[in-house]
């Protein structure tokens, strides 16, 4: 894990605003097609930055943001590797979040795979739980008009934050309007849920289990 402060990566709403995060070490699939689809591929290495505004998918190749979400917009779980003899077998994180494709509102379920993977769950269980302890000592107002619904948990288990506290800061994550950087889906490995828990679409190791 590492801290850093100034770390300034391509595809950020705000390019130029430095942002304070512990950095982990992580890998997700890339999407194949075709015939590439029948050659083993190498995994993407990216960087999973947690603080406590929310939780960011970062291309380690390019530098470049893959996904953004404040943790009002996502479900998480974590877990553990299914051979723990294997060492090529890593645990992983899930995030579950709302995107649209063709104007129709959707669900998408996204796994990394990262050895830090308690660690993350752990950093993410403490962020959540400190914005739900300031909310209830009357630190930050919530409910506020125009506040994005929390995701509906679809085929994973997972905790959905379902509060925001930080509408009020001055430089606050900007999205449009679910979340998600819907212009760099295409590059992650993905399933997809319609909104009645269905998987209408999957790729890579998670065609397996739906």
């Amino acid at each position: 894990m590492d801290f850093c402060q100034h770390f300034q990566f391509r595809g950020h709403i705000d390019p130029v605003t430095p942002l304070t995060a512990a950095y982990f070490h992580g890998q997700v699939e890339q999407p194949v097609r075709g015939l590439m689809s029948l050659m083993q591929q190498k995994d993407l290495p990216v960087l999973i930055a947690v603080n406590e505004r929310g939780i960011y998918v970062i291309d380690q190749i390019e530098c470049t943001l893959l996904l953004g979400l404040k943790y009002d917009e996502l479900s998480w779980d974590y877990a553990k590797p299914s051979n723990v003899n294997d060492p090529e077998c890593l645990p992983c994180i899930f995030l579950q979040f709302g995107a649209v494709e063709n104007g129709i509102a959707a669900t998408k379920l996204m796994q990394i795979f990262t050895r830090q993977a308690a660690m993350v769950d752990a950093l993410i269980t403490h962020f959540i739980e400190q914005a739900k302890r300031r909310k209830e000592s009357g630190g930050v107002a919530g409910g506020a008009a125009g506040e994005v619904p929390e995701v509906p948990i679809v085929g994973v288990v997972g905790v959905g934050g379902g509060e925001n506290p930080y509408e009020a800061e001055p430089n606050p994550i900007q999205n449009n309007g679910v979340g998600v950087l819907s212009n760099k889906l295409s590059r992650l490995t993905l399933a997809t849920f319609d909104d009645e828990g269905r998987c209408i679409g999957q790729t890579g190791s998670l065609a397996i289990s739906y």
